[in-house]
């Protein structure tokens, strides 16, 4: 099936985002094909004050298909930047203290995710009630987070709060397979 996509959004906080999303036959025989997806969107500033949400993706795909054989390669590559939403701080004695005026940390502050995955999906027949379904993943995760986050309220009614600079870095790498037989009654 053909497909040809291309989508354009627009929003609040200068929020633009644009979308492609195309397939076809790569063969005459049209059992060899291809899919391709992308996006962008991307934000220039949120409600607290911080630079706007971030969002790429790219997702191409290859699929052989024929009577008795279905297998899809691909790989799926996505960045996303979020901020922090605005926030406050409840002092010592209970107190919600009002919304602060200023941005608390960094423009640039918020939390990054890039995700890369590989995967191959393949589904044989073997015959008319019996299949072998196998599928593969590898996906490296790293995540970020760069915040100013509070420590200690230096003046409780005043509502002097000291701040400390939070940078974390967490990165995961996950392999995974199964397989299995499908069957129909």
């Amino acid at each position: 099936k053909t497909i040809r996509t291309l989508s354009v959004q627009y929003g609040s906080h200068g929020d633009k985002t644009l979308a492609l999303d195309f397939s076809g036959a790569i063969s005459k025989n049209k059992k060899l094909t291809y899919r391709f997806m992308a996006s962008a969107a991307k934000a220039q500033s949120s409600e607290g004050g911080y630079a706007g949400r971030a969002n790429y993706a790219v997702m191409p795909e290859v699929r052989w298909k024929d009577r008795h054989t279905d297998v899809i390669v691909g790989i799926d590559s996505e960045y996303q930047r979020n901020a922090p939403s605005p926030y406050t701080y409840v002092n010592d004695e209970g107190h919600i203290m009002p919304e602060p005026t200023q941005r608390l940390g960094r423009r640039s502050d918020g939390f990054g995710n890039r995700q890369r995955k590989a995967f191959v999906t393949l589904e044989e027949t073997i015959n008319s009630h019996i299949s072998v379904v196998s599928r593969v993943n590898r996906v490296l995760t790293d995540l970020k987070m760069n915040m100013w986050d509070p420590m200690v309220f230096l003046d409780p009614a005043a509502g002097d709060v000291l701040l400390y600079a939070d940078n974390e870095n967490t990165a995961t790498r996950v392999t995974s397979s199964d397989t299995y037989l499908k069957t129909k009654f």
